[in-house]
C-alpha cells in the first residue's frame, strides 16, 4: 500500500516555473511517496505613486503637471485619457516629472486618467479623476433689450464648459429687486419627445437659458435686469445691467366692437385699449381655404380700428385675434352673420 505525503512551498519571484521533486521511502512495509512542489508565481512590486494630477482637483490651466514614481523600474509609463488612445510618458524609468516639471495638455471638462506601469510580465494601473476649467465664463447676449418689452421671460446666452450657478436679478426701485436661480441642467433640444427639466439647452458652443418670472407686480412699469454666472473654478461674471424694459403681461382690451352689413360688404369697428397695440388678424372658418389674414395694424387717435371687408354670399363664421407687441392676445370667436 502506498501513502502520499506532500508539502507545498510558495516562493515569490518575478518568474514563473514549477519544480517537482519525488522521493520514495519504505515505512513499516508501506511504500510512502514524498512529493515536494516548488511553485513560483509572478508578483508585480509596489504601486504607482501619482502626485499630479490629483483626484478631485480643478485645474485652471490646460497644461497639467505630470508627476509620478514607482519603487522599481518599469519598461514604460503610459497613460490613457477618458478611454482614448494610449500614450507613452517614458521608457525604462521609475519616475516621470519628479526631477523636473513636465506638463501635458488636456481639454476643458472632466477627465478620467489611467496611469499604467508596464512590466515584461504585466501592468499596474492607477486611476485619477480631475477637471480642467481654463476659461473664464463669457456672457454673450441677454434678452429683452433696452426699451423693449417683457412678459416675464428673460434669457441669457453664455460660453462656459463647467457652469455651477447663475442668477437672474430684476426689478425697480418702486416695487423692489428680486432674484431667482437658473436650473443649469442642459438638455439636447434636438432629441424628440425629451422632457425638458432644466432652463438651458446647448446650441453649438453656446449655452442658452430662458427663465420665466411672475411680473404681475411690475405690470405697466419699467424694470431693469442682469444675470450673473459662476463656474466650477470659482470664476464669476456679471452681465451688463439692462434698463427701461417695459413690462406688459395684460392682454389687449376691446371695449367696443360692432359691425354693419351692407350687401356683401361688412364694416367692422374695434375700440382697443392697449399702449403696445400691434395688430388684429382674422380668419373666416367658412372659407374654402381658411387662413389667418391681417385685418388692422394701426389705431386712430381714439384707439379705433375701422375696416370694410367683402364676403361671398352665405353664412360667415369669423374669429379675430387682437395682439400687442409683447405677444399678449385677445381671441374673439363665433362672430357669425349671413351675407345675401
Amino acid at each position: 500500500m502506498m501513502k502520499k505525503r506532500g508539502r507545498q512551498i510558495i516562493e515569490v519571484s518575478v518568474f514563473v516555473s514549477l519544480a517537482v521533486i519525488i522521493g520514495m521511502v519504505v515505512l513499516g512495509g508501506v511504500l510512502a511517496l514524498d512529493v515536494e512542489q516548488t511553485v513560483r508565481v509572478n508578483v508585480l512590486a509596489g504601486e504607482i505613486d501619482v502626485i499630479s494630477p490629483a483626484s478631485g482637483i480643478v485645474y485652471d490651466s490646460r497644461m497639467v503637471p505630470i508627476n509620478l514614481s514607482m519603487n522599481s523600474e518599469v519598461d514604460y509609463f503610459r497613460y490613457v485619457d477618458n478611454g482614448g488612445r494610449m500614450r507613452t510618458l517614458c521608457r525604462g524609468c521609475d519616475e516621470y516629472g519628479a526631477d523636473r516639471v513636465r506638463r501635458k495638455p488636456f481639454d476643458d471638462g472632466a477627465h478620467t486618467l489611467d496611469v499604467i506601469g508596464v512590466f515584461p510580465t504585466g501592468e499596474i494601473v492607477k486611476t485619477v479623476e480631475f477637471i480642467i476649467d481654463s476659461k473664464d465664463p463669457k456672457i454673450r447676449k441677454t434678452l429683452p433689450r433696452r426699451r423693449k418689452f417683457s412678459d416675464g421671460v428673460f434669457s441669457v446666452t453664455f460660453q462656459e464648459a463647467n457652469p455651477v450657478e447663475s442668477w437672474l436679478i430684476y426689478g425697480n426701485d418702486a416695487v423692489g429687486f428680486r432674484n431667482v436661480s437658473l436650473n443649469l441642467s442642459v438638455v439636447d433640444s434636438g432629441v424628440e419627445d425629451e422632457v425638458v427639466v432644466g432652463d438651458c439647452f446647448l446650441d453649438r458652443r453656446n449655452t442658452e437659458c430662458e427663465k420665466w418670472v411672475n411680473l404681475t407686480d411690475y405690470d405697466g412699469s419699467e424694470v431693469s435686469y442682469w444675470f450673473n454666472l459662476s463656474d466650477i473654478a470659482g470664476n464669476e461674471i456679471e452681465s451688463k445691467k439692462v434698463g427701461m424694459v417695459e413690462v406688459d403681461i395684460s392682454a389687449p382690451v376691446v371695449s367696443e366692437f360692432d359691425y354693419v352689413i351692407n350687401g356683401r360688404r361688412v364694416e367692422f369697428m374695434f375700440k382697443v385699449s392697449d399702449p403696445n397695440f400691434d395688430e388684429i388678424n382674422y380668419i373666416n372658418h367658412n372659407d374654402r381655404n381658411p387662413r389667418w389674414r391681417r385685418f388692422c395694424s394701426r389705431l386712430d387717435r381714439d384707439d379705433v380700428c375701422e375696416k370694410r371687408k367683402s364676403f361671398r354670399v352665405g353664412e360667415q363664421n369669423l374669429s379675430f385675434d387682437v395682439i400687442d407687441e409683447v405677444g399678449n392676445n385677445l381671441l374673439m370667436n363665433d362672430v357669425v352673420f349671413s351675407v345675401a
